[in-house]
């Protein structure tokens, strides 16, 4: 939806919020890092790296950004911030 400009066509950026609710917010890192690498071409990534944003609050730590190009012309590349948040 970012992608193809349905959601946040007006914006830079944005973010995504996932509920950890089984093993840990490291091991669902890992997994998600998987998941876009296997993915990389259908979800037009910028760079192949899941990046951390570098915050150093705690409960901050986990975000990582990734970066997309978009389909519809006119539309500049946007910037996912990804959020773990752990309910274990």
């Amino acid at each position: 939806m970012f992608v193809n400009g349905q959601y946040g066509a007006e914006w830079p950026s944005a973010g995504m919020l996932g509920y950890v609710q089984t093993t840990n917010c490291g091991e669902w890192l890992v997994r998600l890092a998987a998941g876009l690498a296997d993915r990389q071409t259908e979800m037009l990534l910028v760079n192949k790296d899941w990046e951390p944003v570098g915050w150093s609050d705690e409960g901050l730590k986990t975000v990582r950004v990734s970066g997309h190009r978009r389909t519809l012309q006119g539309l500049d590349e946007i910037k996912i911030f990804h959020l773990l948040l752990d309910f274990t």
